[in-house]
């Protein structure tokens, strides 16, 4: 995926992210209690603030995996944009469905989540060190495509053009 997907991604889980954490601020502790979660309310709210948390770093994380897919051409910000984004679904999922349903089964998947996100921190490390390295896969930057592009381009002298001082030949 390119830098301008994964860019769209972070911020639309950001969003999401907003608007979980309204609800959970504002709305879960009346649904949980309609829902007969009795004591277990605290509990539950904690799961889906932290589900919220996570999702939250992680979609500015994948604003970073922009950053850096922008400027290189290595597969490794792809790789981690994705182990942090399936991260997000199954550990902030699990956490949402867990607060809202209490089903503790969930509460087994979470750690796939867990260590997607440890993957994808651990590719994103390395996609970063080989821009500290000025590896030669490193795309230009914006900037530079903007400079080159306004810059006029020099073209060769043709083989057809006429020499200066020399008459034209004549036609035969």
């Amino acid at each position: 995926m390119n830098a301008k997907t994964w860019f769209v991604l972070g911020a639309s889980l950001g969003v999401l992210g907003v608007a979980a954490g309204t609800f959970g601020a504002h709305a879960l502790p009346d649904y949980l209690e309609s829902a007969g979660a009795g004591t277990d309310i605290a509990r539950r709210q904690n799961w889906w603030e932290t589900g919220v948390r996570y999702q939250m770093y992680h979609a500015l994380a994948l604003l970073a995996v922009a950053w850096i897919a922008d400027r290189t051409k290595s597969l490794l910000p792809g790789l981690a944009g994705m182990a942090m984004f399936v991260g997000t679904l199954i550990f902030s999922g699990c956490l949402y469905a867990l607060a809202l349903t209490g089903l503790t089964f969930l509460g087994a998947v979470v750690p796939i989540g867990g260590v997607l996100f440890v993957v994808g921190w651990s590719l994103l490390a390395l996609a970063g060190s080989g821009l500290a390295s000025g590896s030669q896969d490193q795309k230009p930057s914006a900037r530079e495509r903007l400079l080159s592009e306004s810059q006029p381009a020099h073209k060769p002298p043709s083989a057809q053009a006429p020499v200066p001082n020399e008459p034209p030949e004549e036609p035969a």
